[in-house]
């Protein structure tokens, strides 16, 4: 099971598709993402699933540079607090490396970092063993975001000496990218993405600066690291792998561990900590996977019970009377009467 990491390309993926009138209920099962995943600030997905999910938007709105498209579109305030803790930096330096280390946050083995030359410095970001980082929309995705952010924050409308990203060459017109990023020096399979610039622009004082605001939000960035091992973010993120297992049918106590990155006895420790326990994390994620199922009326109980992993019709029933009160069947026409 691939590992997971908190993308906030995800949601704005699902949100442009739905904006263009694609059904995203399948894309929500497939990707084990939860119904309101489009509306979130991010989703816990993983590297391989953002890539095919990435891949099915551009061909559902025929949009070959989606990642461009979105980066190039995301309104101020969407990364939230990380972005907001570059904007109020002194420099474009202190705010670069500081995108840099906050922007490391969102997990998956993702380093981004910060490298000072003459004449010219790099912004860089790579994932840890995946020499395809986040797939051809995922890293233009970034590489734009990165480039206009700069842009943004500095007021000076620089082009890249270079470029370069981690895919292969795509097969498509690049003209797009050429005008977006403002250069034709772009380099393919680099094993990283990023983007040279002027080093004089590090200097750059920023219009949005505030040091008293930018040490308070330092601090909650800080507040934010130290919750990020708590019982909402743990259990969440727990839920999700499970609902992939569930989805593909790989659920196992090990597989959810290694998703997570952590060893099965180390997940077995967290989730006493937090008074759970791993089956009933499970039953949890298959209770609400089967209302959502049973919504479906093209799907019979039977197919339920087969997506959720039971071994037969019969354990299932059970279990769901466990949980509701009532069989499948008459939850189904009690929720067609509401």
């Amino acid at each position: 099971m691939d590992r997971l990491f908190r993308s906030n390309l995800a949601p704005r993926l699902l949100a442009y598709a739905r904006g263009h009138g694609v059904d995203i209920a399948p894309l929500l099962s497939r990707h084990a993402l939860p119904d309101d995943a489009a509306d979130a600030p991010f989703a816990s997905i993983s590297h391989d699933g953002l890539e095919a999910l990435a891949n099915t938007v551009a061909a559902a709105v025929k949009d070959p540079f989606v990642g461009i498209t979105l980066a190039n579109t995301m309104q101020r305030g969407a990364l939230g607090l990380l972005e907001f803790v570059s904007r109020t930096a002194p420099t474009a330096r202190q705010a670069m490396k500081d995108a840099a280390q906050y922007a490391a946050l969102l997990g998956g083995g993702a380093t981004f970092n910060v490298e000072e030359g003459q004449p010219h410095s790099s912004f860089q970001q790579s994932v840890d063993g995946r020499p395809n980082a986040l797939g051809m929309h995922g890293n233009e995705f970034v590489v734009m975001g990165f480039v206009r952010m700069t842009r943004e924050l500095t007021g000076v409308a620089f082009n890249p000496a270079r470029v370069w990203f981690a895919h292969s060459r795509p097969s498509s017109e690049r003209a797009v990218l050429h005008h977006a990023l403002g250069t034709t020096r772009m380099e393919f399979d680099a094993g990283s993405n990023g983007f040279a610039f002027p080093t004089s622009i590090l200097d750059t004082a920023l219009p949005t600066a505030d040091g008293a605001l930018h040490r308070v939000l330092e601090q909650q960035v800080r507040q934010v690291v130290a919750s990020h091992n708590q019982p909402t973010g743990f259990l969440t993120d727990l839920k999700v792998c499970v609902r992939a297992g569930i989805e593909d049918g790989t659920l196992s106590l090990a597989n959810a561990a290694g998703a997570l990155q952590l060893s099965q006895r180390t997940l077995q420790r967290r989730l006493k900590e937090h008074g759970a326990t791993f089956e009933g994390v499970v039953d949890d994620v298959r209770q609400h996977l089967a209302r959502h199922h049973l919504a479906n009326a093209r799907m019979g109980v039977a197919d339920v019970a087969l997506k959720l992993g039971y071994s037969d019709e019969t354990a299932f029933i059970r279990a769901f009377k466990r949980w509701v009160g009532v069989s499948p069947g008459e939850y189904r026409t009690r929720q067609r009467k509401a």
